[in-house]
């Protein structure tokens, strides 16, 4: 895959943030985070989850059965600074349309939205991770907000209101 600057594809039909980057530190810090890892994105249940840029899927499933992601996705994204990893996470059990090691487009439908692991309801949790030095993994934590773009899909909606 072509290397190229990093650009998000908003992956729900619904342009609505429910939960942004770093907010309610005192609910995460029980878990060792500052605040909320990634955004929450409005996606009614059933609703299409697509990838938000090209990439290689790494894991689709339950990475364990009390992880507070639920059934969730991760694709890994290579670019001009680095490689990156998006995680589609609370995504409806065995509703995956990709597999490990398949490459995926931006836009392409990957899943549909649920409420599975650690959630009140349905949405898409949407996190960025940066490879990091440290440990060869993905460790370092970013705001996907300012690379996410809305694309041009006949069926999103032009405004929701929240």
């Amino acid at each position: 895959m072509e290397s190229q600057p990093l650009v998000l594809l908003w992956p729900t039909d619904f342009p609505i943030y429910t939960q942004k980057f770093g907010e309610r530190p005192e609910v995460y810090s029980k878990f060792g985070l500052p605040g909320h890892e990634g955004v929450d994105l409005r996606a009614k249940e059933g609703s299409f989850v697509y990838a938000c840029a090209d990439g290689i899927v790494t894991n689709v499933g339950w990475k364990n059965p009390d992880h507070p992601y639920g059934y969730a996705i991760r694709i890994a994204h290579k670019r001009i600074d680095g490689e990156y990893l998006t995680v589609y996470a609370h995504l409806m059990d065995n509703s995956a349309r990709v597999q490990v090691g398949q490459e995926v487009r931006a836009g392409q439908l990957i899943a549909r939205a649920d409420s599975t692991g650690n959630v009140t309801g349905a949405h898409l949790h949407l996190s960025l991770k940066k490879r990091g030095a440290t440990n060869g993994g993905y460790g370092e934590l970013i705001d996907p907000e300012p690379f996410l773009v809305m694309p041009n899909r006949k069926n999103m909606p032009d405004r929701l209101i929240g």
